[in-house]
């Protein structure tokens, strides 16, 4: 098996450099536009009732009030969110602190904070980002926290297209804003055939299926090029998925047996 699995690697190499000039192909250009595709079909307010969710499902692990979304400072985070396109910093392009697009909200707070982020649409990305980031997580998870507005922006004329921000506030205890809500979780109570689906479908792996479309492809590509790049994290399912050789890690070599499975030089995946 070992003298084999040798001769694979050894003819992979072989084949990476014969065939070079195709697996380039999908040059920067053509990145783009395959990423500019699936960033049209990405509904922004879903996956930012989606953060949420998740920041109050984190918060309530660690005993916290969740936070309210509002309208109003939802708009503000728009703002912040086109506004870093260009300068992205907390300081703002006309030389404020981002505090002052906060001047039209309807409502008194005392205490806010903003947290930014950029480069992908994926939730759960994103949301590692913030939570390995000790200064973010900390205004995630304020306790004294009860408002937020989210905002995930996309830019297609820009490098990182995605632009996250957030900002959280904390008003006085006992007030309500009009329009707060909590985020919707759409999950339905579980029960014994939603436990069999769901470990069915954990059971159920497409190695190279990184955005989880069902389809492996250069979409795929990019997801595992930024991986590697180190300007996007994956979830544990995603590791798994992107795992061409079943070595427990994530590398070139899985990104370049990604790439020729894509071109047709490899029949299936993964490499055992």
């Amino acid at each position: 098996m070992k003298n084999t699995f040798k001769k694979m690697v050894a003819m992979m190499s072989t084949m990476m450099i014969a065939f070079g000039c195709l697996i380039n192909k999908i040059d920067a250009r053509d990145a783009k536009a395959a990423e500019d595709s699936v960033s049209t079909t990405i509904n922004a307010e879903e996956i930012e009732n989606e953060m949420v969710a998740k920041f109050n499902e984190a918060r309530a692990e660690l005993g916290l009030e969740p936070l309210y979304i509002i309208p109003s400072l939802n708009d503000a985070a728009e703002v912040r969110a086109t506004e870093i396109v260009t300068s992205y910093s907390h300081t703002r392009t006309n030389g404020s602190s981002y505090m002052t697009v906060l001047a039209d909200v309807d409502f008194d707070f005392f205490g806010a904070g903003e947290v930014l982020l950029k480069g992908s649409a994926n939730v759960d990305a994103i949301f590692s980002a913030w939570k390995s980031s000790p200064n973010h997580w900390a205004i995630i998870t304020k306790p004294e926290a009860t408002h937020i507005g989210i905002s995930a922006h996309f830019d297609p004329d820009s490098d990182k297209r995605w632009y996250w921000a957030a900002e959280i506030v904390t008003i006085p205890e006992g007030c309500e804003v009009e329009g707060q809500r909590l985020p919707e979780t759409n999950a339905p109570e579980a029960d014994a055939d939603d436990d069999n689906q769901k470990k069915e479908s954990a059971e159920t792996i497409i190695y190279g299926d990184l955005n989880f479309d069902g389809v492996v492809d250069c979409f795929d590509v990019i997801l595992m090029t930024r991986y590697i790049n180190g300007t996007m994290e994956f979830s544990e399912a995603q590791l798994e998925a992107a795992d061409m050789i079943k070595d427990g890690f994530v590398t070139d070599l899985d990104a370049s047996i990604l790439k020729m499975f894509i071109l047709g030089k490899i029949d299936s995946l993964p490499i055992v």
